[in-house]
């Protein structure tokens, strides 16, 4: 992995969420996750607060589908975009229960 480096089974500072996952694995993943190499992506935006972590897991999944390499310099802006990018979250959630409000209630959404 070009834009990766490799931190080596257990990498250092990570050696206590590593440890914690494989604690909480054993009935989702067989194996020792404890030996799995980690890479440290160079370039990832990173959140600069305690709240945004569960956007960014998202944000990061959805610019890694299908794609082997991810230039990470473009999502660079992501934490100053973060009240955006939570507003179109919120407009997403909102749009699809109301569509699945207005299905239950018998409209068609063809209408």
């Amino acid at each position: 992995m070009p834009c990766c480096k490799p931190l080596g089974p257990v990498g250092g500072k990570f050696e206590g969420q590593i440890r914690f996952l494989q604690e909480d694995r054993s009935e989702v993943l067989p194996g020792d996750i404890i030996d799995w190499p980690i890479h440290v992506i160079e370039g990832l935006p990173t959140q600069d607060n305690g709240n945004d972590c569960g956007i960014f897991v998202m944000k990061y999944m959805e610019a890694s589908l299908g794609k082997d390499q991810v230039d990470w310099k473009r999502h660079s802006s992501w934490p100053k975009e973060m009240p955006r990018i939570r507003a179109e979250i919120v407009a997403a959630l909102l749009q699809t229960f109301q569509a699945s409000l207005l299905i239950s209630n018998g409209y068609s959404l063809s209408q």
